[in-house]
């Protein structure tokens, strides 16, 4: 993980790693990673000088981390656009997902809109996301499911956002496999995440995203399969949420076949 908005202290061991595996004679590949943000100018240095003495191949999964390593003048590696690896792993079986959904309670059989929300010091507005999924459900009958990527941590935002809600939803809280979670994101008609990886599970199986971005590595992700629907969390508004989830409703929630080929 190189970026330093987590803490320095996080960059300094990746780049440790990667100083240290070379002093062992190995050689050294990063792959299917995001660079960035990195905000500190000696961190940028420092980076900068670590990757171009230890690193021989770079593979990056968004095109805002090949522009971040341009700006730090990162050039003795070769350095390729990819996408980030989970895009190739499959999805559960029918039947799996279909038991997974019914083990917390979920019908199969209804149209779905889901939820995968996080805890970010910026998210201070919960009432806007519930205001979104109840008019998901009045305008298109599509029933609110939260699903947590990372647990304990998702579900405590889930439950803020529930309680501003009318609309009936439903809310997972069990652990799942990832190919279980790809599966029943696949199920969804629509996914509004700010989680990376819910938006990268969905796109694989077709599913329209709404991205909510709290880092740039959600822009980026959604401007490279092709789409504008992103909303930055500091412009987080019922209306705009509104506005997307109508813009995606009027192509008939049409699947994004053309969007998972491509990250392939």
């Amino acid at each position: 993980l190189i970026q330093d908005v987590t803490s320095s202290r996080s960059l300094y061991f990746y780049l440790f790693t990667l100083w240290a595996a070379r002093l062992c004679g190995c050689r050294v590949i990063m792959y299917g990673c995001g660079i960035g943000p990195i905000k500190k100018g000696f961190n940028q240095r420092i980076a900068s000088s670590v990757l171009n003495k230890n690193v021989e191949i770079i593979t990056l999964r968004d095109s805002n981390s090949v522009a971040v390593l341009k700006e730090m003048a990162v050039s003795r590696p070769r350095v390729m656009l990819s996408a980030d690896p989970t895009v190739n792993l499959s999805k559960a079986s029918s039947v799996v997902v279909a038991k997974a959904f019914t083990k917390e309670h979920v019908p199969t059989d209804i149209p779905k809109i889901g939820f995968c929300l996080r805890s970010w010091p910026g998210f201070t507005h919960p009432e806007y996301v519930a205001a979104a999924a109840d008019y998901a459900y009045q305008r298109y009958g599509l029933y609110p499911v939260f699903i947590p990527i990372e647990l304990p941590k998702d579900i405590e935002i889930a439950k803020r956002v529930a309680s501003f809600m009318q609309a009936p939803f439903y809310a997972l809280q069990e652990r799942h496999v990832v190919e279980e979670l790809i599966g029943m994101l696949g199920e969804m008609n629509l996914v509004v995440g700010m989680r990376l990886h819910s938006l990268i599970f969905a796109t694989s199986c077709g599913t329209p995203v709404i991205g909510i971005s709290y880092d740039i590595k959600v822009d980026s992700f959604i401007r490279d399969i092709g789409s504008k629907c992103c909303i930055p969390l500091a412009d987080l508004t019922f209306e705009e949420l509104k506005r997307q989830i109508d813009q995606i409703a009027a192509t008939g929630f049409a699947r994004a076949e053309g969007a998972a080929s491509k990250l392939r």
